[in-house]
């Protein structure tokens, strides 16, 4: 004789039919490991998964750049977090600070002809497509979570501090948030690339997009490219 199946009332038969359905009704994620170019903005986004600290991302360009599409594909790679109840920025509860990366349109035809091909690939097969890439997202998660558990073993030198701050100071940035900002960006990447001490090379990465928004004064100007940046930084590191 088979055992009955559990009696549902009919609340608890509702619940379930309408979590059933939103499930099945929600849109489908694009993976982020299948994101053509925009490595820039990728990275900006992981190192604040890794430190959330960091604060924030602000990303600026023109439509139709991917910008929407790679924020939500965030979904499948970020673990839990507090929220700011009512808070419709969804700051950071701790520290708000930002990078801010600038998102071009992609130029080389070949990447634009492979964003438009796997664009319709996930359009036609969604779930085909995120499976095509399961293996990809689940070494970017355990990378990442790896990264986030590492992260306080990280050390980045006084030498390199001083400069850092130096070229804030030289780039006559406002208040200590670039400073501090790009301090935490560096020993994100360190950690994102299983090190445990910041080099040259992770501040010359990051500290473009920590900064480059911080230097306008006027509200009107358009935002630095990063060269003024990025000049001052080898000014001084060199």
């Amino acid at each position: 004789m088979r055992p009955a199946a559990p009696l549902l009332n009919p609340i608890q038969s509702a619940q379930q039919a309408t979590a059933s359905a939103a499930k099945e009704s929600q849109r489908p994620v694009y993976p982020f490991a299948a994101i053509v170019g925009q490595d820039e903005m990728k990275l900006c986004l992981l190192l604040n998964v890794i430190d959330p600290k960091i604060g924030g991302v602000m990303i600026m360009g023109d439509r139709g750049t991917g910008k929407s599409t790679t924020v939500r594909s965030l979904v499948d790679l970020l673990p839990d977090i507090r929220v700011v109840v009512g808070d419709p920025f969804n700051s950071d509860p701790d520290d708000p600070e930002v990078m801010g990366p600038e998102v071009g349109t992609v130029r080389d035809a070949e990447l634009r002809v492979k964003i438009v091909e796997e664009r319709a690939r996930f359009d036609r097969d969604p779930k085909t497509f995120r499976d095509s890439y399961k293996e990809e997202q689940e070494k970017l998660q355990e990378q990442i979570s790896s990264a986030r558990s590492n992260l306080g073993a990280v050390q980045i030198d006084h030498d390199l501090r001083v400069k850092i701050s130096k070229v804030c100071s030289e780039l006559n940035v406002d208040g200590l948030r670039g400073d501090i900002v790009t301090n935490r960006a560096a020993k994100a990447l360190a950690s994102l690339k299983g090190r445990d001490k910041v080099t040259v090379e992770d501040i010359a990465t990051v500290i473009p997009n920590c900064l480059r928004h911080r230097l306008r004064k006027d509200p009107l100007e358009s935002i630095d490219s990063g060269l003024l940046v990025i000049e001052k930084f080898y000014e001084v590191f060199s």
